[in-house]
């Protein structure tokens, strides 16, 4: 999939209230009294929010104007947390569970449908989060949640399909590597030193390579149990629907996702601002181009 965000307005939207839910962390507890949601007051669409009894937080947003439904739920975990020696296994995890479910084993049957019901579908990964995302025609909304769903409490992850999606991911790294925006990219990392800001966060065939003492299948297996948990997890809905008709749905397909009450990944790592601040770094860029750019860390 892509490594950065290029959806439509409103899931946009959706993956920035995310990333927001994200920030609170990963606790369990549910709240007794409602969850209060503030909003724009000439925001006219009605929004509740509720805690799944295994810790997912799940934002609703009734919209009776909308054309097509949309779900996005965030994982709290991402690059950051990549295995130092398969570098770029946040993003290539995500592209498997694309790969099929227990009850839809296509491994192209998510995005067809998506598609075959005048919607798309996507997902992202970034330092600290992975997103994924579809929008559908409002008729299918409840088969896309299913459909989700399974990517996170019954995903197959079939080792046949290691090499396809290793190639997708190195495909998207070779697409992207003589791009000016990349090369400026690896500059500013190289000066982070040791944090993990500075890791290989897209992957490509080398970095997820078999390593002599540890296999790639297994080691996907293992990232996925330690970090995929329902208490790290957030989701945001969109349709038509009363949001007392979205929970429902919410509860019968995401509660099923285990909730191991695993603690948040948090980056202790500290920068060495005396190495790295008060820099004036000359580029010569590829193209024609004059440009200021002020780094703030």
């Amino acid at each position: 999939m892509m490594l950065f965000l290029r959806r439509a307005t409103h899931l946009f939207t959706m993956a920035i209230v995310l990333g927001t839910l994200m920030a609170c962390g990963g606790e369990t507890v549910q709240s007794e009294s409602p969850i209060v949601v503030n909003k724009s007051p000439n925001d006219e669409r009605d929004y509740a929010a509720v805690t799944l009894d295994n810790g997912l937080k799940v934002l609703m947003v009734s919209d009776p104007a909308t054309e097509k439904s949309a779900a996005a739920l965030s994982v709290g975990v991402g690059a950051f947390s990549d295995p130092m020696d398969f570098q770029g296994m946040a993003h290539y995890l995500e592209h498997m569970l694309f790969m099929g479910s227990e009850s839809f084993p296509e491994p192209d049957g998510y995005m067809n449908f998506a598609a075959e019901n005048g919607g798309s579908s996507n997902a992202y990964t970034s330092s600290e989060i992975t997103n994924y995302m579809i929008t559908i025609e409002n008729t299918a909304f409840p088969e896309a949640l299913h459909r989700l769903s399974e990517f996170f409490s019954a995903p197959i992850l079939d080792p046949g399909y290691i090499q396809k999606e290793k190639n997708a991911v190195n495909a998207e790294w070779s697409m992207r590597r003589e791009s000016e925006g990349r090369s400026i990219y690896r500059l500013q990392r190289a000066l982070l030193g040791e944090h993990p800001a500075n890791r290989f966060t897209i992957g490509n065939l080398e970095t997820l390579a078999d390593k002599s003492d540890r296999e790639l299948h297994p080691a996907t297996i293992a990232f996925f149990e330690k970090y995929y948990s329902a208490n790290l997890m957030s989701l945001v809905l969109i349709s038509p629907l009363p949001a007392a008709e979205m929970a429902v749905l919410a509860e019968q397909y995401f509660s099923l996702i285990p909730n191991k009450n695993v603690e948040k990944p948090v980056v202790t790592t500290e920068v060495s601002f005396d190495d790295v601040a008060g820099k004036l770094i000359r580029f010569k860029p590829q193209r024609d181009l004059r440009e200021l750019r002020l780094s703030y860390l």
